[in-house]
């Protein structure tokens, strides 16, 4: 089947997660990120976002046989000697391939202009055909254009063909041919198994034991040449110049760019020691000797069984020593360019290094300090301490390193060092950074800079198990169990400038010793010798950041709108392709439009419970990358905007309703009192017309009386008429609700 790898686990696709078969020849990847698998099956198709798809040929039953595969940004397509495919509507749609000119290659291309390329046997012409089956260009083939055994379309511009011995380009822009042998990458150059590869902006050129990239002259550069030892078929340089490396049957190898700057020597030894002795660079190898550095190699110097200890030397004695478990190797300068050498002839018991001091040796082992005659490597005076780390010659007193501190020999005894704060922690080693200070490497405490009255630990060391060490001049190196940390001195404090690890091209991160030599940081391990470049570019294998998958409710999302649940679920894994095994996952995330603030995290999941109906966009960054998934939770029909709009009016209108009809009744109470009012008035009135003003008629009927007693009777008649009928006409009206007002 096929596996994807990202750093930190191998994810497998098989029959089982629904590939047609586990037999995959090749793939493509497209801009979309769909990985296209190709096989002789009855179905083909990609791997997107973890699921597989796959198409069956519109004929039925049809066996699929991909032999030539090209690809323009989204299209991929393939073709055999017989017939064209190409995905339309979830087939593979074929086409039959028809013998025009007798050809020996007919490929098919998506191009504006150009339909298919014809390879005519016997002819030194290849032909451009158009869109109607017409020749569009003729052009002539080039000297060394021979059987190709891989041919495609890489991308719209550019059709390859390309054999063990040289490729050709057809660039489909200007429609000319580029032509180059393999044997150009170096003299005698000889591959196989040659294919082409488009990654990361560039395509790339690998078979037998070489990797290339074509620049834009289509000429081969950044040439990367695989020992055969590893027998590779196919390597690949990713955006980090990393190298990745396959073989038939013996897995795949991961180079990175800094390992490929780096020699290794005795893969798989236990080295111990590096140590300069009389100019010259030596290494302590388990069971096998001194080994010493020439010509940027280890070679064997002195062989050796057994434990090797170390190496140094006596100026004033002019001798080199060479200690084991099994024996003292003393060199004596005689003449200048010669030496003799004395082993001696016992058991070394004596010493696991040696200091000089006031005309005696002075050698440690785990349970002692010997103090020995150099004559003849008699012990004059043993001085008993369990835990013997190192000894130091400093400032003309012996300074002892322990498990449980630093002691000193004083009036021929061994006394502790109590003026300095790290009495009580195991020492490893002790080195002389000046001559006033002191480079302390302890187990499991860090590195300290002291003159015995003052000490300092050295920048972020806490808890590190630093083995040895290194100085010059102004610069420290540790050796650690975290790799190589440097320190350079401003301003009276050493500040630590960097960290070198697995990433930069140790072989391990488990450090015993290191030097510096023109500059090259060497190291040794448990597992050999490293040499990297002091000045190099830190380098990171962080590719890219991006969403694994994504599930609402414990089910994966295939569909960017989803409908709203109560109490709703929603996890999103985040991976990275990063390549560096001791860089953790690190990123800032951001929920639009509900968070406002980045959150910062190393966990691989986030999660998000109950949300609401919205469009959301989840923002993840790391490392200068941004990614961002959108996503839609649908309301629920009485969630809707419309169904929303629809209540409000519904409430609004059932208010105003309401507020109409209480409105209403207040108007027919309003009106109902004006009626009620009005029949009072029409009554008062009414009761007015049925009175007549008791003035009025007392008025009338004295003058009545004045004319009678006047003795005027046709006046009075007159009047007495004229109130007669103006009662009559006072009783007639009072009956009527309306008179004229000519009446009134």
């Amino acid at each position: 089947g096929m596996v994807k790898y990202n750093g930190r686990e191998l994810k497998k696709f098989t029959t089982k997660e629904g590939l047609p078969t586990n037999d995959i020849w090749d793939i493509r990847i497209t801009p979309s990120n769909k990985i296209w698998y190709f096989s002789k099956s009855a179905k083909l198709g990609y791997i997107k976002n973890n699921h597989v798809y796959a198409f069956e040929s519109d004929k039925k039953d049809e066996i699929l046989y991909p032999i030539v595969i090209s690809q323009n940004a989204e299209g991929v397509f393939f073709s055999n000697n017989s017939k064209y495919y190409e995905l339309v509507d979830k087939k593979w749609k074929s086409t039959s391939i028809i013998n025009l000119l007798n050809y020996n290659h007919e490929e098919h291309i998506l191009h504006h202009n150009i339909s298919k390329i014809i390879d005519k046997q016997n002819s030194d012409s290849i032909f451009l055909v158009g869109k109607q089956n017409r020749i569009y260009k003729t052009l002539k083939k080039p000297s060394i254009f021979n059987f190709s055994h891989h041919r495609g379309q890489i991308n719209d511009s550019l059709f390859c063909w390309v054999n063990s011995n040289s490729y050709t380009l057809l660039n489909l822009n200007n429609y000319k041919l580029y032509t180059n042998y393999f044997n150009t990458l170096k003299p005698n150059f000889k591959t196989d198994l040659v294919r082409f590869n488009q990654a990361n902006n560039t395509i790339q050129f690998s078979g037998k034991n070489f990797v290339a990239i074509l620049d834009k002259d289509f000429t081969l550069k950044n040439k990367k040449f695989i020992p055969k030892k590893f027998k590779s078929h196919f390597s690949f340089i990713d955006k980090s110049q990393n190298l990745w490396i396959a073989t038939f049957s013996n897995g795949v190898y991961f180079i990175p760019k800094a390992q490929q700057n780096a020699s290794y020597t005795l893969h798989g030894d236990k080295v111990g020691k590096l140590q300069f002795v009389n100019n010259k660079l030596i290494a302590t190898v388990y069971d096998k000797g001194f080994y010493i550095y020439k010509n940027k190699q280890f070679k064997p110097f002195i062989s050796e069984k057994d434990f090797i200890f170390s190496a140094c030397y006596i100026d004033s004695l002019q001798t080199e020593y060479y200690l084991t478990n099994r024996k003292i190797i003393a060199v004596k300068e005689k003449i200048k360019g010669t030496s003799l050498a004395k082993r001696s002839s016992f058991t070394n018991s004596l010493a696991r290094n040696f200091v000089y001091l006031n005309g005696f040796l002075y050698g440690n082992n785990s349970g002692c300090v010997n103090k020995i005659n150099p004559a003849n490597l008699k012990v004059v005076k043993k001085y008993n301490q369990n835990g013997v780390r190192d000894i130091v010659n400093y400032k003309n007193q012996l300074l002892i390193a322990t498990s449980n501190g630093i002691k000193k020999i004083e009036k021929d005894s061994l006394k502790s060092i109590i003026s300095n704060n790290i009495l009580h922690k195991p020492i490893l080693s002790i080195h002389k950074v000046t001559d006033n200070k002191l480079l302390i490497c302890t187990d499991g405490f860090g590195a300290y800079i002291t003159d015995l009255q003052h000490t300092v630990q050295l920048e972020d060391s806490n808890f590190l198990s630093v083995q040895n060490a290194f100085s010059k001049k102004n610069k420290i190196w540790l050796a650690t169990n975290k790799g190589v940390w440097y320190y350079l001195k401003e301003n009276k404090a050493y500040k630590l400038k960097r960290k070198y690890t697995k990433k930069d091209g140790l072989n391990t991160n488990l450090i015993n010793a290191v030097v510096i030599f023109k500059d090259t940081i060497i190291t040794s391990s448990n597992n050999g010798i490293s040499c990297i470049p002091v000045k190099q570019q830190e380098n990171s294998s962080f590719l890219d950041l991006y969403f694994e998958t994504a599930m609402y409710n414990h089910k994966i999302i295939k569909k960017s709108a989803f409908d709203y649940t109560k109490n709703n679920n929603l996890s999103f894994k985040i991976s990275s392709i990063n390549f560096n095994e001791f860089e953790k996952l690190n990123y800032n995330y951001k929920l639009k439009p509900i968070q406002k603030k980045w959150e910062q995290t190393n966990s691989s999941t986030i999660v998000f419970n109950n949300l609401k109906p919205n469009k959301y966009h989840l923002i993840i960054k790391g490392k200068g990358i941004k990614k961002i998934y959108s996503f839609t939770i649908l309301p629920l029909w009485y969630q809707t905007v419309f169904v929303k709009i629809l209540f409000v009016v519904l409430i609004l209108a059932l208010i105003i309703g309401v507020v109409l009809l209480i409105r209403k009744r207040e108007l027919k109470k309003q009106a109902k009192k004006l009626i009620g009012q009005k029949k009072i008035a029409e009554l008062e009135l009414h009761a007015l017309r049925s009175q007549m003003n008791p003035h009025f008629v007392f008025n009338s009927l004295n003058a009545i009386q004045y004319y009678i007693t006047k003795n005027d009777i046709d006046l009075s008649e007159k009047y007495l008429v004229k109130f007669s009928r103006l009662i009559r006409m006072f009783f007639d009206f009072s009956r009527k609700k309306e008179i004229r007002l000519q009446e009134e």
